[in-house]
């Protein structure tokens, strides 16, 4: 099982479920799990790697306006993403 939360390149990657969606029934079905994983753990990646990007413009840019906003985006996400990778 891998828990790493990058990819090669070096940008968050969310790891396919190491285990079959069905593998948590009767407690978690397996459309439930399929929905978080797609819908909740993917975008969460997503935004990490957008407020990534938007943070590294921001330094070579010298455009400091929203670098408070998108480093609390990249905190929140990023956060997520470890915690789902966890769970």
């Amino acid at each position: 099982m891998s828990t790493s939360i990058i990819d090669a390149d070096g940008k968050y990657a969310a790891a396919p479920l190491p285990y079959a969606s069905d593998a948590l029934e009767p407690v978690i079905d397996a459309r439930t799990v399929e929905r978080h994983y797609n819908f909740h753990h993917k975008p969460a990646v997503a935004a990490a790697n957008k407020a990534e990007e938007a943070l590294a413009k921001a330094r070579c840019t010298d455009d400091f306006v929203l670098v408070k906003h998108h480093e609390k985006e990249l905190a929140f996400q990023l956060s997520s993403h470890i915690l789902h990778t966890v769970y």
